[in-house]
């Protein structure tokens, strides 16, 4: 946290999290599932790095459809912060 508010001034911060698209064709499957609305078809990576920007947290695999908050939702990030486990 000390160093995220030196570097970045922001407060109580362990790690910053995005979600990234990784362009795939379009699967035979649930291609709907895929397209997203940068209207191409992907899967989501999201990680979480710290404010020297090592990785914590990465997985991938989530269809692109799916909005960065319910990726959040379903992970298991999730989980860990609400019950403060380490």
């Amino acid at each position: 946290m000390e160093r995220f508010e030196e570097v970045c001034h922001f407060l109580k911060i362990v790690g910053a999290i995005d979600v990234c698209h990784i362009e795939i064709k379009a699967p035979h499957r649930n291609h709907e599932d895929y397209y997203n609305c940068k209207q191409l078809y992907s899967i989501l990576l999201p990680a979480i790095v710290d404010s020297e920007l090592l990785f914590w947290h990465i997985t991938i695999g989530y269809p692109g459809s799916l909005h960065d908050s319910r990726v959040l939702q379903l992970s298991q990030v999730k989980d860990l912060a609400e019950n403060d486990s380490r």
